[in-house]
């Protein structure tokens, strides 16, 4: 699996910003093929394999701050969220509706993360459910991340006391997991 290059470029912002008194210990830690990545120029629109350049990484980094992986993977998410969507971006989704930001990101998770799918199963008045698949099992905690960045973005729409949660999650080899967002 692979992921864009803007990604892997947020996790070293975040870890190198707040993070920064590990920052350097991080860097030594990681597999050397991780080392390769973050010490050359990450191009944001090149292609990376996922398990060294992002996924690896980031449980690293959990472990030397000794936080639950599964919290720092939705950290990542919405660090990503945060930083990713400013200027016209971040105006545009506070214009826009939480369903037409539930249906804009079905493309904006193939766009980083190649081979996936996203579905949207549920539409209702205060509520939408986003299905994920093509996420290989032995990466389920990116779901985590998935889950942070939605959360973080429906903070920009004009949406109060967001909800999100992950459901029905299967890690089987066809594995596939739902986000559900609830709001005011």
């Amino acid at each position: 699996m692979e992921v864009k290059g803007s990604m892997i470029k947020q996790l070293n912002d975040l870890i190198k910003t707040k993070y920064k008194s590990i920052y350097h210990q991080w860097l030594e830690s990681i597999p050397g093929e991780s080392k390769s990545i973050f010490s050359n120029v990450i191009l944001a629109t090149n292609w990376y394999d996922i398990k060294y350049s992002l996924y690896e990484p980031t449980i690293k980094a959990a472990e030397l701050l000794q936080i639950d992986p599964k919290d720092f993977f939705w950290e990542t998410g919405d660090y990503a969220a945060e930083n990713g969507l400013k200027g016209i971006y971040k105006i545009f989704i506070r214009v826009a509706t939480p369903h037409f930001l539930l249906d804009r990101s079905r493309n904006i998770v193939v766009t980083f993360y190649k081979n996936t799918a996203v579905d949207v199963t549920k539409a209702e008045k205060n509520e939408g459910e986003l299905k994920y698949s093509g996420f290989p099992p032995e990466y389920e905690l990116l779901m985590y991340r998935i889950a942070g960045w939605i959360n973080s973005s429906m903070r920009f729409t004009k949406t109060t006391n967001v909800v999100t949660k992950l459901e029905n999650i299967d890690l089987t080899e066809n594995s596939s997991f739902s986000v559900n967002i609830k709001w005011d």
